[in-house]
Order: C-alpha cells, then sequence, then structure tokens
C-alpha cells in the first residue's frame, strides 16, 4: 500500500527539481538518501528525534521517499532567499510541503518556516498593493489640494464678481433712472410738440371755421339789410293798402247812405 502511494507520489512530483547530488548514502540504517541532504537531515534529526521513529511504522520504500521530500523541503528552506519567493518558487515549495505532509512525520515544528516562506510572496504582493494605494492615495490627496486651492480661488473670484457685480447693478439703477427720466423728458417734449402742433391745426381749423362762419353772417346781415328795405317797402305797401281799403269802406258807406236815402225818397 505504501509502495503504490510513493509511485503515485512519485508521478505527481514536479518536473522542476532541486539541484541536488545524485548519489546516495545509507542514513543510520534507515535508508538510502543523497548524500547532500544528510548534514540537513543530522542537524533536525538531533533537534526532533521523533524523525527516527518513523522507521518503526513504515516501509524502508517509504521511509526513503519520506526523508527525500524532507530533504528537499529543508534544502529549499536553506538556500532560497525572501528575493527568491516569486510565483513558481512558492507554487514549487508549495507542491513539496504538500507531498512532505503525507508522509507521517511530525512536522509542527516546519509549518511555521513554510507558512512564513509561502506568506512572504502575499506579504511581497500586499507591500506593493499597500504602495499602490499609498500612491492613489497621495495623488487623490494631491488632487483634493489641488481642487480645495482652485475652489478657494474661484470662491474668491466669486465674491470679487458679485461686489463688482453690485457696483455694476447700482450704475445700471442709475444709468436706467437717469435714461428712464431722459425718456420721460423727450417722451414730454414730443408729447408738448404734438399738442402744441395739435393746438395749432386746431386753431387754423377754427380759425377757417370763423371765417367761414364770418363770411355766412356777413351774407346774412346783407340778406337781414335787404329784407328789412323790403319789409319797410311791405309796410309803405301795406299802410297805402289798408289807407285806400279805408277810402274804400268810406266810399261804400257813402255810397250805401245814399242809395238809402234814394231809396226812401222815391217811395
Amino acid at each position: 500500500m505504501e509502495n503504490k502511494i510513493v509511485e503515485s507520489i512519485e508521478r505527481l512530483s514536479p518536473k522542476e527539481t532541486i539541484s541536488i547530488s545524485s548519489e546516495v548514502v545509507d542514513f543510520r540504517g534507515i535508508g538510502k538518501v543523497e548524500k547532500e541532504l544528510i548534514p540537513l537531515f543530522e542537524e533536525f534529526c538531533s533537534l526532533y528525534p521523533s524523525l527516527i521513529d518513523i522507521k518503526k511504522k513504515r516501509s524502508r520504500r517509504f521511509i526513503e521517499w519520506a526523508f527525500t521530500a524532507l530533504g528537499r523541503v529543508l534544502h529549499f528552506l536553506n538556500t532560497k532567499k525572501e528575493g527568491d519567493m516569486d510565483d513558481d518558487a512558492c507554487n514549487y515549495l508549495q507542491t513539496l510541503w504538500e507531498e512532505l505532509e503525507i508522509s507521517g512525520f511530525d512536522l509542527s515544528w516546519l509549518k511555521p518556516r513554510v507558512d512564513r516562506a509561502l506568506e512572504m510572496k502575499k506579504l511581497e504582493k500586499d507591500m506593493t498593493n499597500l504602495e499602490m494605494e499609498v500612491k492613489t492615495s497621495m495623488t487623490k490627496l494631491i488632487e483634493a489640494k489641488v481642487n480645495l486651492e482652485i475652489t478657494r480661488r474661484l470662491v474668491k473670484l466669486k465674491e470679487s464678481f458679485e461686489e463688482c457685480d453690485l457696483d455694476a447693478e447700482i450704475r445700471y439703477d442709475l444709468v436706467k433712472r437717469i435714461s428712464h427720466k431722459e425718456t420721460l423728458e423727450d417722451a414730454f417734449e414730443i408729447s408738448a410738440v404734438r399738442v402744441t402742433e395739435a393746438v395749432k391745426d386746431k386753431v387754423e381749423h377754427l380759425k377757417e371755421k370763423l371765417a367761414m362762419v364770418q363770411s355766412d353772417l356777413d351774407e346774412a346781415l346783407k340778406v337781414n339789410s335787404k329784407l328789412n328795405i323790403e319789409l319797410q317797402d311791405l309796410g309803405v305797401a301795406h299802410a297805402d293798402c289798408e289807407k285806400k281799403q279805408e277810402d274804400l269802406a268810406t266810399q261804400l258807406r257813402l255810397f250805401s247812405l245814399f242809395d238809402s236815402g234814394f231809396r226812401t225818397a222815391t217811395f
């Protein structure tokens, strides 16, 4: 079963490998491991003796694979620097660690170092993002200060414009009043001229009408004078007529008396 696990893991191991010597030697009778890894095993097995206990529970082939996986992780951590932890290095370490986790070792002492190494890239990205955010914030702050200064100047400019506009409004109102007064005066003069002209026209018309009436009156007076003369003549004629009538009446009375006396004398 353990051999199948080892074969399966070996097939899934990354193509990239750490440059370690291909020479293998026996390590404490546990199994054969790469020679370059022996110093690391000596150091950490002395610090963590529980690593040796794996030989009591696993097959030789599995133990050799487990120590090889442990050696690769230790070699990676000892040879890589913080600046080397790019995306590829982090992915490779993550793969090595996932393989090592199923080895059966107590890795509580190693996990913080692996996590810290894996966190370095994340911290670097966070630092880069933070720097970008700081730059963006500084840019926004500068823009805000510039906008604030522009706004402040615009407010001052607006206030000065409002003062100018107030003076202009006062001047405009004064000019408007003067213009209105001049307009009224002009209108009054025009009205006066028009009234004067209208009065003159009316006076001329009345004069013409008066002249016509005077002419008609003169003509009427002439006619009246002529009528008076004719009336006087008629009065004289009427008096003559009345006198003639009286004479005729007298003659008729005399004739009547004569005729009456004649008849009396005859009978």
